[in-house]
């Protein structure tokens, strides 16, 4: 039982870093005089690119173990 408990508890965080890790990557936002530019600077949102893979890989596993254990 604690098993899958951890499981789907470690999804939701997974997804949480995903959404979080997708704002460093490509959040934009808009200055006075409607110009569109990216938040972070290129190192913050190359890092955030790879927490965004790492986090989908996480989950594809996550789903395919579900998938095939239980």
């Amino acid at each position: 039982m604690a098993l899958i408990f951890g499981i789907f508890i470690s999804l939701i965080f997974v997804v949480a870093g995903i959404g979080m890790s997708y704002y460093y990557a490509y959040g934009k936002s808009t200055d006075a005089d409607g110009n569109r530019h990216f938040i972070y600077e290129s190192k913050t949102r190359f890092i955030g690119t790879i927490m965004l893979y790492g986090g989908l890989s996480i989950v594809l596993l996550e789903i395919l173990f579900m998938m095939f254990v239980f």
